[in-house]
C-alpha cells in the first residue's frame, strides 16, 4: 500500500493519503465489521431475555405485541 503523510509547517503529521482502491476496501470491511457487530449485540441482548424469562423477570411478548411494537 502506497501511503504518503501530509506535515504541517513543523513536521507534525496531519493527514493520510491512501489509493482510492485500499480505501473502499476499508470501508467494505468497517461496514462487514459493524453488520457482525450489530448481529452480536442483538443476540446477546436476545440470550438475556431468555435468562430474564426463565427467571421471572420478564414475560415473553405475544407475537401481536412485537408486531404492534
Amino acid at each position: 500500500m502506497n501511503i504518503q503523510y501530509l506535515t504541517d509547517d513543523k513536521g507534525h503529521q496531519t493527514a493520510v493519503l491512501i489509493p482510492i482502491n485500499e480505501w473502499t476496501k476499508l470501508t467494505s470491511e468497517v461496514s462487514k465489521l459493524q453488520k457482525e457487530s450489530l448481529f452480536v449485540r442483538d443476540l446477546h441482548a436476545a440470550f438475556k431475555e431468555v435468562a430474564d424469562f426463565k427467571t421471572g423477570k420478564t414475560k415473553l411478548s405475544t407475537f401481536d405485541e412485537l408486531f404492534n411494537d
